[in-house]
């Protein structure tokens, strides 16, 4: 095996990409994994233009890309989806020969889709809490402030939920945790059932206490609200268990801490009061 071939199998045998762009724009090297990138075979990307070896809608940023790096020696960094839905991230490179001529771009790519992918399932592992699938305690003070910023701004009604099961330490002392655990658990699958999709959040706020968070709802809705869930949990019949809902609608001079505080009182005067009802902020309680 001579050097040249020997290049060509180390370049062929790499995990990323490789491609090279002279300063006519055409293809004068490309292994598999750059091929990929194009949804086309190396041997037919070699000798061709580089515009011709890329979708469309991609080739006025790759030119864009190439002409900077014409002018601006240095390195580039980009992402592009090929035809099939995979996500490639591409860093474009300016090569210069003696006396500082353009002699082409080379680009290294290689394929991310999957890190795309474990990221996401990452960053949602990172908000859910793990035994009732519903968002978890931190989370639930970042989509707070945002929407209390967003009802400030907008002039949109916002309610807040929050609640206690009635009963659930009974659970845990007669039946043991385990059992306390898989009620949690359906608690949450309920609680999912019973809130508008896509619109209002729901978080476990810790222990046996959740929350909601109530977009677009003031006062009556929340109510309506806070009594569908009531009543779900009341009829699913899971060891007698109900809930202490208190309910606090947001107005501007409140901080995240103050809404969550008097959603908190409302919910301790439901439990005092026998459980398995709805007080509001104001003072007054509904079975």
């Amino acid at each position: 095996m001579d050097k040249t071939q020997f290049d060509r199998f180390i370049i062929a045998s790499m995990a990323e990409g490789i491609l090279f762009v002279d300063k006519d724009n055409k293809v004068s090297l490309c292994n598999e994994k750059a091929a990929e990138l194009r949804s086309v075979p190396a041997e037919k990307i070699i000798g061709r233009r580089i515009d011709k070896c890329h979708q469309p809608s991609s080739i006025p940023a790759v030119f864009k890309v190439i002409d900077k790096l014409r002018k601006e020696p240095g390195s580039v960094h980009t992402r592009l989806v090929n035809t099939d839905g995979r996500t490639f991230e591409i860093n474009y490179t300016a090569v210069f020969g003696k006396g500082a001529d353009y002699l082409g771009t080379l680009a290294t790519s290689r394929d991310i889709t999957e890190k795309i992918k474990l990221d996401k399932k990452l960053a949602k592992l990172s908000i859910t809490d793990g035994l009732t699938g519903l968002f978890n305690h931190r989370y639930f003070y970042q989509q707070l402030q945002r929407e209390m910023t967003r009802s400030k701004r907008y002039g949109a009604p916002l309610s807040l939920l929050l609640f206690d099961l009635d009963r659930f330490k009974l659970v845990n002392d007669t039946k043991g945790h385990a059992e306390g655990d898989r009620t949690l658990k359906k608690i949450g699958k309920l609680v999912r059932q019973n809130i508008r999709q896509h619109i209002d959040e729901a978080f476990r706020y810790g222990g046996d206490e959740f929350t909601i968070i109530l977009p677009e709802a003031d006062e009556d809705r929340a109510v309506n609200a806070a009594e569908r869930l009531r009543k779900a949990i009341e009829k699913a019949q899971l060891d007698h268990i109900t809930l202490s809902i208190g309910i606090a609608t947001y107005t501007e001079d409140l901080e995240p801490v103050d809404f969550v505080h008097i959603a908190d009182q409302a919910m301790y005067r439901a439990k005092k009061q026998g459980g398995n009802q709805i007080c509001l902020h104001a003072g007054e309680c509904k079975l």
